[in-house]
């Protein structure tokens, strides 16, 4: 303790000084960690576009590839062959549906942020479009 005090009395400040140091500190902490809850919605928002662009690519592979994949001919005479085939479908299946199911959690979040910020659907629409424009 004579240490705190040999300091404060060579700086020449006070216990009230100390006080009034302390508050204005909590008070800055307080405040500076504290972001608008607007600009936390907006961030968000924008990296779930982000988000939902990745996903609209991954969705449209896994759907193109499920919609593509043809199963070997039924009449096979090798029955290995045709549980292969079929297990390779369902598999291709489960990826579209996931992908899907995945794209439309994220979308319906997306929604969700642009009720709270009050923007259009516009937004998204023009996200739709510059996005066609790339794989198109």
């Amino acid at each position: 303790m004579e240490a705190i005090e040999q300091a404060k009395q060579s700086l020449g400040i006070s216990d009230q000084d100390l006080t009034r140091w302390k508050n204005e500190q909590s008070e800055y902490l307080k405040n500076c960690h504290k972001e608008p809850e607007w600009d936390m919605l907006a961030v968000a928002y924008v990296e779930l576009l982000q988000k939902l662009t990745a996903l609209w690519g991954s969705s449209e592979s896994a759907n193109a590839s499920f919609l593509h994949t043809m199963p070997e001919s039924y009449a096979s005479t090798s029955e290995t062959s045709y549980y292969a085939s079929l297990s390779h479908m369902q598999k291709l299946e489960t990826m579209h549906y996931v992908a899907n199911e995945h794209y439309t959690e994220v979308l319906q979040e997306v929604n969700a942020l642009e009720y709270l910020l009050k923007v259009g659907a516009s937004v998204i629409l023009m996200d739709l479009k510059h996005l066609n424009s790339h794989y198109t």
